[in-house]
């Protein structure tokens, strides 16, 4: 584990920490690509031999879909709220040239518990 001295490694840390906790959008992308085939089978295809379990399946698949996206929505906007909190952890660093190490570090760990 690296020591964070000086004021360029806690900016790198705190850069990569939001990267890091940025919700990425391959899954509920590739999510509705799945679900889409159920659904998409009963509209295309003329000829199904078991339209019940398709019927079934394109409700279940639709509501994982929304599951999903509405999952992927609220992620997003508690990350809006830890990125304002991490940024402030820059502000932090930025205050005072004359800072005690103890002070920071107090100050940084109470922003951190803050966040997660």
């Amino acid at each position: 584990m690296k020591k964070l001295n000086t004021k360029k490694d806690f900016h790198l840390f705190v850069n990569e920490l939001i990267q890091i906790l940025k919700p990425k959008l391959t899954f509920p992308i590739c999510t509705t690509l799945i679900c889409l085939g159920p659904p998409l089978h009963l509209i295309f295809d003329l000829n199904i031999k078991k339209l019940n379990l398709t019927i079934i399946l394109s409700v279940i698949s639709i509501f994982y879909m929304i599951y999903t996206w509405i999952s992927f929505i609220k992620s997003r906007q508690e990350f809006r709220k830890k990125k304002i909190a991490l940024l402030k952890l820059h502000n932090i660093i930025e205050e005072d040239e004359n800072f005690r190490k103890e002070d920071l570090d107090l100050k940084i760990k109470s922003a951190l518990e803050n966040i997660f």
